[in-house]
């Protein structure tokens, strides 16, 4: 099973998890959140991103990113050169709906394909820029 992490500012992506958790049902397993809070720095965030990231050695990672180049996509960026998962940046409610429905049925790889074709202009796929 893939596990999906949601890296964003603030506590956007534990709302975005609260809201689609009202439709397709408790995710616990599948998916966690990481906000980035006022007054705290990048090094803080990479700590969290990396004690999640070698919790979950085990499984397929997706990292989903609020903003393209807000800190929470530049720190998981960095991050991608020493751990292997999907990155991919530009969340919304339907993005993660059709992720937790499809997570079963495909790789990290697939997914990141599938996300980007039916979400074209709202996402990017960030492995795809990075050339991995």
């Amino acid at each position: 099973m893939t596990k999906f992490l949601f890296v964003s500012h603030g506590d956007l992506s534990k709302a975005m998890i609260s809201s689609a958790e009202m439709i397709a049902g408790d995710q616990t397993e599948a998916i966690e959140a990481i906000g980035l809070y006022k007054n705290e720095n990048p090094e803080l965030l990479e700590r969290r991103i990396r004690d999640f990231l070698e919790a979950n050695t085990e499984e397929d990672v997706l990292v989903f990113t609020d903003l393209v180049s807000g800190t929470p996509f530049n720190v998981v960026g960095s991050l991608m050169q020493e751990y292997p998962f999907g990155h991919i940046s530009g969340i919304n409610l339907a993005l993660l709906l059709e992720a937790l429905l499809s997570r079963n049925d495909m790789s990290v790889k697939e997914l990141l394909e599938h996300l980007t074709d039916i979400f074209p202009g709202s996402v990017m796929n960030v492995n795809a820029l990075m050339g991995s």
